[in-house]
């Protein structure tokens, strides 16, 4: 899943996500037992609402609006590995420490 950006997401999105739509989406996920994965902008709430998932920062260019790169959180559901490498293949990447 790739939600909106809690930060830009009313400055990137038709729809935006408020607070209670995040922490619903969260609530939902956290339920699993299947797998998912889920990108964000690196955003210090973001951990906070999947505590216990194994959370990555990793360097992903972005495009809308100007040209630069930008942190995001993969966050992984039950029975998902962490990546090895950055998942858009170059960049920065490392474990977040929650």
């Amino acid at each position: 899943m790739d939600p909106p950006y809690i930060r830009a997401g009313n400055d990137l999105y038709a729809i935006d996500m408020d607070d209670d739509l995040d922490n619903r989406l969260a609530a939902a996920l956290n339920k699993l037992t299947a797998p998912w994965m889920l990108t964000y902008d690196a955003h210090p709430q973001i951990p906070l609402l999947y505590p216990g998932r194994a959370v990555t920062e990793f360097d992903i260019p972005h495009t809308a609006g100007s040209s630069r790169v930008g942190r995001e959180y993969l966050v992984l559901g039950p029975g998902m590995s962490l990546p090895q490498v950055n998942p858009p293949g170059k960049g920065r990447y490392e474990l977040f420490a929650a």
